[in-house]
């Protein structure tokens, strides 16, 4: 060990790893992880001894180890899954770890089963959830996922040379976009702090990665926010964020509870997303398996993310009724003070969970049943 090697507080060495940047260091673990009644993730009741034993020193081609695999979850106990993959080998050289972790997350046997898609919005039944007050409880709508682009490292893998050429290939599929809607990309760099500011409050950018993520805890954030962006349409209703924690996260977005527009417009924007990558010869990253390949487990399948911002005055006060709906219905709550003590107002986002081995229309109809139950509950409350 060198006199500059950095000890983390669970065990973690900082040996020099290629990828480190001023702003951040990658850790190897040498033996299993002192992990503590703090952690709360998959991982820390997952790796076993054996199981550490068994992938400590694999690494991909791309130069992604089983400690870089695992360090977001060691070095930051409050994350949920506790894993990120750093390329498109991760799933497979580590896969005794990451199917263990996306069995018991996606309710969904990666070795037996295959994920299929389906978007036909025709299928899904919006009658019930229409005849509801929404109004009175939706403020907006949203729907999103992940594309990530075949033979390049994942975020948490990259280079600051090959994150540049990552964005390089997403600018000239945004440049196709303009057939379909018309808008621009905005380069992080080039926006002014006041501008930045303003489009971080109306959550068309992105913002700075938190002490406690995982986009900071794994490495994804290195060099922020250089070589980052966003394409918008004109009416911000259609986004396309750049390097964050994927390559590329596609969103459609309405105010109020247009889950049919706004799964239409979704669609709509993964055609062009597909269309404009075909021609200009890349492929986007996903397996016959685990669907859309992603820097998180959580992510993987569909890759979708549908939420609600739902005002919830009487439910926000009875917390064990809103968690038990929420398991019940493969939701989370996404607001992150949700999970301490602080008091947080009567605002939250409603996303599902699970989107991994059911299609797009069955997640989104589970998706809205869920709302449905939900605010059928804060009603009789």
């Amino acid at each position: 060990m060198n006199n500059k090697a950095v000890i983390s507080n669970y065990g973690g060495i900082s040996l020099g790893d290629p990828k480190d940047t001023n702003d951040f260091k990658f850790f190897t673990y040498e033996q299993l992880p002192k992990f503590t009644d703090k952690h709360q993730s998959l991982l820390s009741k997952i790796l076993t001894k054996k199981l550490f034993e068994k992938l400590k020193d694999k690494k991909t081609k791309t130069g992604f180890s089983f400690s870089n695999v695992i360090q977001s979850g060691i070095e930051c106990p409050t994350l949920d899954l506790g894993v990120v993959a750093g390329d498109e080998e991760s799933y497979s050289l580590f896969k005794d770890l990451f199917y263990k972790i996306i069995k018991q997350w996606h309710d969904f046997d990666p070795i037996s089963r295959k994920h299929i898609s389906d978007v036909d919005i025709k299928k899904i039944n919006l009658n019930e959830f229409n005849s509801l007050d929404l109004d009175k409880y939706i403020i907006s709508t949203r729907i999103s996922s992940i594309r990530n682009i075949s033979g390049y490292p994942l975020p948490a893998g990259t280079t600051n040379q090959v994150r540049k050429d990552t964005e390089e290939v997403l600018k000239k599929i945004f440049q196709k976009f303009k057939r379909n809607f018309s808008g621009e990309y905005y380069s992080i760099d080039n926006l002014s702090k006041t501008d930045l500011k303003n489009l971080q409050k109306k959550e068309y950018v992105f913002k700075d990665p938190h002490p406690d993520s995982l986009l900071l805890k794994s490495g994804a954030s290195r060099n922020w926010p250089n070589s980052r962006g966003v394409f918008s349409d004109d009416d911000h209703t259609i986004l396309c964020w750049c390097n964050r924690k994927d390559h590329c996260s596609i969103i459609s977005l309405q105010d109020g509870y247009n889950i049919k527009k706004t799964f239409e417009n979704f669609c709509a924007l993964s055609d062009a997303f597909s269309n404009n990558i075909t021609a200009i010869s890349k492929t986007i990253m996903q397996s016959e398996t685990l669907g859309y390949l992603s820097t998180s487990p959580n992510n993987l399948g569909t890759g979708i993310k549908a939420s609600v911002k739902i005002k919830l005055p009487k439910l926000t006060k009875n917390r064990d009724i809103l968690n038990k709906l929420c398991t019940k219905n493969y939701l989370e709550i996404k607001n992150a003070k949700w999970k301490g003590t602080i008091s947080f107002g009567n605002v939250l986002d409603l996303a599902n969970k699970r989107n991994l081995g059911i299609t797009e229309v069955e997640l989104l109809q589970n998706f809205v049943n869920g709302v449905i139950e939900i605010i059928q509950a804060e009603e009789k409350m």
